[in-house]
């Protein structure tokens, strides 16, 4: 995947005043719009049905992404898996978007709860593992593996069942009980691939544990598959998403994420919030909050009513983040 070797030094800090160059910046996202482009020509044109692009999906989140995850983990120390900083500012900015959305969709713009909801959650839940990996694996010579890690584990265990809960709340039965709710959240997560593969990689680092070989060598090649295969992933969904004009709310939704979530991020990190971190893990919150919405927020929003609304905001916010993570990189 990696086309370009930058060499980050040590001492490199984010929003130096020695950023990269322009032509660094399309070396690093040049591969990674052209593969959504392919998705999107592929399923256009014929080439690969929906259904074909449904099970590439189903492939990267059950086995290439918690392989990709699994190894990340492992390769990692325990000190490195769990810093309180990393998930502090990171965890604060996206619950920050999500109720500051909420709150605007809500009360401001007079929307439904489940409409807000569905709105909040596209605001503040970064595509990690489709965009945000691929990003680091572009951006480093040795990505932060760590770091991955973490994002998708504040994802996993806050953001969607926070996302999950007001979206049911919302759009509640009025026969099922808060329990009943809960309960169902909860066996969301336990039966979650990535999940299982943060739980079982930090089970091998703390037990420590070597792993075979042949274990590694097995998982690192299901694990190569993940960033194109994704890509490829996008540009297919994009390509099935219908358009409609209600830009206001999408264009509203793109703007907390796309510039919001990570300028609320690098604020926290230039106020000096993240001085503990290394410069590696610093620009790595950037970058994953940079990253568009979930690429499965259509699915989500098919659950209430709002799989149009959630296809056309991604196909929006996918399209300018190109402009948007430009910008980041010339940044940091």
């Amino acid at each position: 995947m990696k086309s370009v070797e930058l060499r980050l030094k040590s001492e490199s800090c984010l929003l130096s005043k020695s950023g990269i160059h322009l032509t660094e910046v399309i070396q690093i996202l040049g591969p990674i719009f052209a593969l959504i482009f392919v998705g999107y020509i592929c399923v256009s044109r014929g080439f690969l049905q929906q259904s074909d692009v449904s099970g590439l999906g189903k492939f990267v989140i059950r086995i290439a992404l918690p392989s990709t995850i699994f190894l990340g983990v492992t390769s990692s120390n325990l000190a490195e898996l769990v810093q309180p900083t990393f998930f502090a500012i990171y965890g604060f900015s996206a619950l920050a978007i999500y109720f500051f959305s909420l709150a605007v969709f809500k009360y401001g713009l007079k929307d439904s709860l489940t409409g807000s909801s569905i709105k909040s959650l596209g605001s503040s839940f970064s595509n990690s593992g489709f965009i945000g990996l691929p990003l680091l694996l572009q951006f480093f010579d040795n990505p932060p593996m760590a770091a991955f890690a973490m994002v998708v584990l504040f994802e996993n265990l806050v953001m969607m069942p926070l996302g999950l809960a007001m979206l049911e709340y919302g759009n509640r039965d009025r026969t099922k009980t808060g329990q009943q709710v809960l309960t169902a959240i909860c066996s969301q997560l336990v039966k979650s691939p990535l999940i299982t593969a943060i739980a079982l990689g930090a089970l091998v680092v703390v037990s420590g544990l070597p792993l075979p070989s042949i274990a590694t060598d097995s998982l690192g090649i299901a694990a190569k598959a993940t960033a194109g295969a994704g890509l490829i992933y996008i540009g297919g969904t994009i390509a099935s998403a219908e358009l409609i004009e209600r830009y206001r709310d999408m264009l509203i939704v793109a703007l907390f994420k796309l510039v919001l979530f990570p300028l609320l991020v690098s604020l926290a990190l230039l106020m000096g919030l993240g001085s503990t971190l290394n410069p590696q893990l610093s620009t790595s919150l950037v970058l994953f909050a940079a990253a568009p919405m979930i690429t499965v927020y259509p699915i989500i929003g098919s659950k209430f009513g709002y799989a149009t609304f959630c296809s056309a905001t991604l196909v929006v916010t996918t399209g300018l983040s190109l402009i948007t993570l430009s910008c980041v990189l010339l940044l940091i």
